[in-house]
């Protein structure tokens, strides 16, 4: 029965590696959802980021990890969440493998997930995660705030 398993198995995997070599590369960037309002987005990508970054606290993020160790990141792809588009931002801690390294020496790290977020495309609203169950929660649009802070920076840096 283990010999039949294994050879069932090694017929799948080479099935897996001569479909993986048939196939092209394309190299194409990805286009927005047909019909996405993502072109015409008051707040996307990077800027949806650095507001979560900068109007909330780790505590009101529920964030727990130490702030220096948590970077953010965020998905180009519009996210749909009750009928609306939205941009996901990742908070992640990244800690040092201490005894996993590449073959050059280099170190390794891994990464973990302590924080989800949701931006609305058209700044109305943003959500947090709860890690544990899934369910988002609306946080307090601080977007006027963000913004007026984006124009003020702006304005004094043209003069």
């Amino acid at each position: 029965m283990k010999k039949f398993t294994a050879v069932i198995l090694t017929v799948l995997m080479l099935a897996c590696v001569f479909a993986a070599c048939s196939k092209s590369v394309k190299n194409e960037t990805p286009m927005p959802v047909s019909g996405s309002s993502s072109e015409n987005a008051v707040i996307s990508g990077a800027q949806a980021r650095e507001y979560i970054k900068t109007q909330y606290t780790f505590k009101e993020l529920g964030i727990k990890a130490d702030e220096a160790s948590v970077d953010f990141s965020y998905s180009e792809s519009p996210y749909e969440f009750e009928g609306e588009e939205y941009t996901v931002i990742k908070a992640m801690t990244f800690e040092k493998n201490p005894d996993v390294t590449l073959a050059d020496g280099s170190a390794t790290y891994s990464t973990t997930i302590v924080g989800e977020y949701l931006v609305a495309l058209d700044a109305s609203k943003a959500y947090m995660k709860n890690m544990k169950t899934g369910a988002y929660t609306e946080l307090d649009n601080r977007i006027d705030a963000y913004q007026t802070k984006g124009v003020t920076v702006a304005s004094t840096e043209a003069e």
